[in-house]
C-alpha cells in the first residue's frame, strides 16, 4: 500500500480516536473507550507501515499537524466550538507548513 495512503489513513483513524476522547467523558462511556483504542490501534498501525517508506521527522510532522487541522474542523463543525483570529493565524501556519512538508 502506498505510504501516503497509510499516512492518510493514520491521520484519519487518530482524529476518530480523539473524537471517541470527548465521548468517552473521562473513560465512563464503555462503547467510546473501545472505539477509542480500536482507531488508535488502527492509526499507529498504519503510521507504523508508513514509516517504512518516509522519513519519520517529516511524517511525523505532517500526520500530527494534519491531525491537528482535522480535529479543529471536527470541534468547529460538529461540537460548535469557536475561531477566533489567533486561531485562524496559528491554523494557516499548520497548512502551510504542512504543504511545504508535503511537497518534499
Amino acid at each position: 500500500m502506498p505510504a501516503k495512503l497509510l499516512l492518510a489513513g493514520a491521520i484519519i483513524f487518530e482524529a476518530l480516536g480523539i473524537v471517541m476522547m470527548k465521548e468517552a467523558h473521562g473513560l465512563t462511556v464503555w462503547w467510546a473507550v473501545v472505539l477509542m483504542t480500536v482507531f488508535f490501534g488502527i492509526s499507529f498501525t498504519c503510521f507504523t507501515f508508513c514509516l517504512r517508506k518516509m522519513e519519520v521527522a517529516v511524517t511525523y510532522a505532517i500526520w500530527s499537524a494534519s491531525g491537528a487541522i482535522l480535529i479543529f474542523l471536527i470541534g468547529f463543525f460538529f461540537y460548535k466550538e469557536a475561531i477566533t483570529i489567533p486561531i485562524a493565524i496559528c491554523l494557516a501556519l499548520i497548512i502551510l507548513g504542512v504543504l511545504i512538508l508535503g511537497s518534499k
